[in-house]
């Protein structure tokens, strides 16, 4: 109900007349479409009126004028790769209106080299009939196809497909709209990429039932565990024809999610995937649109879960698709083969005291995993005490005073179990899937780093994920609010890539431990843990984050306080310089000092 809140405290806000509009919208949905989309629809005005505001003000200062599109479209003139993009758009009972402006859209385009393919999927209505006919006339550019009858998405999509000459595809709807310099700034990416991209998509926003822009989405980079977590590249959205072809094209089998079953296809065959990180695209909301709301086309949801399934299969990775919370959002359950063993790591002060005792046997009893190798590193190298079947407990003697990244290095040297888990003595496991969410990401062959989702003592969020540049060299985002939150386009809930996680619990192949030479110990508490996951990422291993690994950690020891000093930090800039400032995972559109995501 919470978005129904903000909706409430969002209508509060307007003016009187912009009240009363919403209401009769309201009040129009419950009589034509019921009051489940008259709901979907208020959740959907639910943005506090200081994130609109705020977006408001970045379109106005990012909003390309007339003397910047003609210094675009004189510089792409002299670019070494002036590729023809063939833009390919399905079109059935249009909106006259709509269809308009998406031809004004195209013909506005800085890049020139480009060419409309429209596609009339046999539309009944015949205003709409007559206003996709229409747009040949506009430019020669354009080209309008009629099909005899009806074919669906997939189908019109591939008799575009079919009439297009250009290196590269671009998707637009019908009812959507490009920005002015969309094309200019994927074939700037186009040429500054080498070898040249095969996939370039962009940010994008949303258009209002009044027109006005909303609803901003500014994405991460290439983030393939988040792509098979949901189809976060919707738009815009650019392929090379050649590799369209070669993978069949688009599937009538997966309409709704034809787009995400094409690049799920497309990304077995390359890894040449851009980012332009700029709003290119403006997604139309309409009462039955997913823009609008997901569950307003669930066939979308159920299709894009067997297009993520029949990717699995063709790749051979052992693992299930299941709902993920809401509509669009999965979660691909891996199968862990055979019975990895885990040495768990565990650096603590005082390794024979009764509360780290009660700890374990707590750790213990929650967690299912076996075999479990508990490797204790202290100043004694005691142990606690405990016998369980498939557990073993080692101690190792630290040398010297406290230094966490050694201690973690002298537990690791020992670990005799293919996967390691360091973990703070102050975290507590809040279920029995825990370890088993953790091992089957860390068992897939892209992965070099998994971490949880931690929880404070109150409950609130505490870890979901590491933000570089955040509040200064790494923050983590949305720390101190509600369990529940989704965070930001759900990324709070799904599995995803980030460039770095909390070490107060942490799964690592002991093979990439020992590949990247472990903890640097002249670092301390998290300043070590984020060079260590640069490093991981050096060796084209992904930093991975699950939501389904959840633990409490309250921070009650000194392992868990150990802040990185001024030292520190300056060691870890003078060894990754921009990088620790340039998050490939956190968009520059987003502000540095607020942990919400909010716009900079």
């Amino acid at each position: 109900m919470s978005s129904l809140y903000r909706a409430w405290q969002t209508l509060r806000s307007r003016s009187p007349a912009t009240q009363r509009q919403l209401v009769q919208r309201a009040l129009r949905r419950v009589r034509s479409e019921g009051l489940g989309a008259a709901l979907r629809w208020a959740r959907t005005r639910a943005d506090p009126p200081h994130q609109v505001e705020a977006y408001r003000a970045w379109c106005a200062r990012h909003r390309p004028d007339a003397a910047s599109l003609a210094a675009l479209r004189a510089a792409s003139l002299q670019w070494r790769r002036q590729p023809t993009i063939s833009i390919l758009t399905p079109a059935y009972n249009t909106s006259p209106q709509w269809i308009d402006e998406a031809a004004d859209s195209v013909l506005a385009q800085a890049y020139e080299r480009w060419e409309w393919c429209v596609v009339d999927d046999g539309s009944c209505d015949a205003r709409s009939t007559e206003a996709i006919a229409r747009l040949a006339a506009r430019d020669p550019r354009v080209r309008v196809q009629r099909a005899s009858q009806r074919g669906g998405v997939s189908a019109a999509s591939n008799l575009a497909l079919a009439r297009a000459t250009g290196e590269f595809v671009a998707l637009l709807d019908h009812d959507d709209v490009l920005a002015p310099h969309a094309l200019a700034s994927v074939v700037a990416l186009l040429n500054a990429s080498e070898p040249s991209c095969d996939v370039v998509y962009s940010d994008e926003d949303k258009l209002d039932e009044d027109g006005a822009r909303c609803d901003p989405y500014f994405k991460p980079d290439w983030s393939p565990d988040l792509f098979r977590s949901s189809m976060y590249a919707c738009h815009l959205l650019v392929l090379r024809r050649a590799l369209v072809e070669e993978v069949g094209g688009f599937r009538s089998a997966f309409d709704f999610s034809q787009d995400y079953d094409l690049l799920l296809r497309l990304i077995e065959r390359t890894t040449r995937i851009g980012h332009v990180p700029e709003v290119l695209y403006h997604w139309r909301k309409t009462p039955a649109s997913t823009a609008q709301a997901g569950d307003a086309k669930p066939t979308a949801h159920q299709a894009g879960a067997r297009a993520l399934q029949a990717h699995l299969d063709r790749q051979a990775i052992a693992g299930r698709v299941l709902d993920a919370g809401p509509p669009g959002l999965y979660r691909v359950h891996y199968e862990i083969a055979g019975q990895p063993g885990v040495s768990v790591v565990v650096p603590t002060r005082d390794a024979a005291s009764p509360a780290l005792a009660a700890w374990l046997d707590r750790l213990i009893a929650v967690t299912g995993r076996r075999p479990l190798e508990i490797v204790f590193v202290s100043e004694t190298g005691d142990v606690p005490a405990i016998a369980r079947e498939g557990v073993s407990v080692r101690g190792v003697t630290a040398r010297g005073l406290f230094n966490y990244s050694a201690w973690v290095n002298q537990g690791a040297s020992v670990a005799s179990e293919p996967y390691l888990l360091v973990l703070h003595d102050d975290v507590s496991p809040q279920h029995p899937e825990w370890l088993e969410a953790m091992l089957e990401l860390a068992t897939r062959p892209w992965v070099g780093m998994v971490g949880a989702k931690l929880f404070d003592a109150a409950g609130g969020l505490q870890h979901i994920g590491l933000v570089l540049g955040l509040g200064g060299l790494a923050g983590r985002p949305f720390a101190g609010h509600a369990r529940d939150t989704v965070g930001y386009f759900s990324n709070a809930i799904c599995i995803r890539n980030c460039s770095a996680v909390s070490g107060a619990c942490v799964m690592t192949p002991k093979a990439v431990f020992d590949r990247v030479g472990g903890m640097d110990e002249s670092l301390r508490g998290e300043s070590a843990e984020v060079d260590y996951a640069l490093r991981v990422s050096e060796t084209g291993r992904l930093v991975v984050v699950t939501p389904y690994a959840r633990l409490t950690h309250a921070p009650t020891s000194g392992v868990s306080g150990v802040p990185p000093g001024d030292d520190d930090w300056q060691r870890l800039r003078d060894r990754w310089g921009t990088r620790l400032a340039t998050d490939p995972f956190y968009s520059p559109h987003l502000s540095r000092q607020a942990a919400d995501y909010r716009i900079a």
